[in-house]
């Protein structure tokens, strides 16, 4: 089950295409379209003015909230909450130290221990990243070796002299979109 709905978790890998507005007056502003068809799926809807940063991911279809990334701000590391329908439904988090630019994603609303950055929430996700100009991204399913997912940022695309970044997404089978 996704925290979306079923809509979002396919039976079979799924390509998307992400469209960040690197230079906007509204904030984190991007688009997710399904990458064999084009379709926009999600919007986001971003405010840079606000008093806690926060994006709100919609349904294209619909206009229906698939959840908001909001920021918190009494961490020692950067943490945000993933909520639906004001549910605290995942905290993604940096690992403090890592080699590979590690975040995790938590069940909930995890509390961490300030001393070892540990939590006893569940693990979800955990995404690697590479170092310096690597723009790749690993996806793993909790804190096992099973690849659910893929990102790769796009060097060359025409989008760039617009400021924008164009990232492609592979979903594997089962995975859930929303949450990638």
């Amino acid at each position: 089950m996704s925290i979306a709905g079923d809509k979002w978790c396919r039976g079979e890998a799924t390509e998307w295409v992400l469209h960040e507005n690197v230079v906007s007056l509204t904030g984190d502003s991007f688009t997710v379209k399904n990458g064999d068809t084009g379709a926009l799926a999600i919007k986001a809807n971003a405010a840079i003015f606000s008093i806690k940063d926060a994006i709100q991911l919609l349904d294209a279809d619909t206009d229906e909230e698939l959840c908001t990334i909001k920021s918190t701000f009494m961490h020692m590391l950067p943490t945000y909450l993933i909520q639906r329908s004001g549910e605290t439904v995942a905290t993604v988090r940096k690992d403090r130290v890592s080699i590979h630019k590690t975040i995790r994603v938590y069940e909930g609303e995890a509390s961490f221990n300030p001393i070892t950055n540990t939590t006893k929430s569940e693990c979800l996700l955990q995404l690697h990243g590479g170092m310096i100009m690597q723009r790749n991204t690993e996806i793993y399913k909790g804190d096992t070796d099973e690849k659910v997912g893929y990102s790769h940022e796009k060097r060359f695309d025409l989008g760039g002299l617009f400021g924008k970044d164009e990232y492609e997404v592979t979903v594997e089978a089962g995975g859930e979109i929303v949450l990638l």
